[in-house]
């Protein structure tokens, strides 16, 4: 999966669960689907899991994206 930290793409916040997702691909059939990050896996209870639900685009200051990267809890299960 791909983490919050090292992403560089566009953005979104998942309108189900209103944590960030990014574009996980195209589909000629299906359009676009969005996926949490890795950050993610045990701590967004989001029905749609590793799917993120209909998106919203909202305009990123710099600084806020920087915040969000830098500080965004790693939430996957401790082995």
């Amino acid at each position: 999966m791909t983490s919050i930290r090292t992403y560089e793409g566009e953005i979104r916040i998942c309108t189900r669960c209103g944590q960030p997702a990014f574009l996980g691909g195209i589909s000629e059939r299906t359009g676009e689907w969005w996926l949490h990050f890795t950050e993610q896996y045990d701590g967004v209870h989001c029905n749609r899991f590793p799917l993120a639900g209909p998106v919203r685009k909202i305009p990123w200051d710099f600084k806020s994206r920087q915040h969000v990267k830098e500080r965004y809890p790693d939430l996957r299960p401790r082995r």
